[in-house]
């Protein structure tokens, strides 16, 4: 999987569109923070949503995806604020 994910990920790069490859060079750099801050905010979702009887569809897919990325820059700024990144 590791190696598909990296074929696409350099087959979508080498198309140059300026926006996707902002994109995965800013994902690049968080990339550390969001590895370690998904599945807790993820789970958050899934407790949050079962509480109030929602189904996890796409929405709640995409805020959670939105929130890893918020979550993943604080920690990404606090790593860097006490030196570990």
């Amino acid at each position: 999987a590791f190696f598909g994910y990296t074929a696409l990920g350099l087959l979508i790069f080498s198309f140059c569109i300026a926006l996707i490859n902002n994109f995965i060079l800013f994902t690049s750099k968080i990339s550390y923070s969001l590895f370690l801050i998904h599945i807790l905010v993820l789970r958050i979702i899934q407790v949050a949503f079962q509480d109030f009887d929602w189904p996890f569809t796409w929405v709640t897919a995409i805020i959670t995806l939105l929130l890893c990325y918020a979550a993943a820059i604080g920690v990404n700024w606090f790593f860097k604020k006490i030196g570990i990144i």
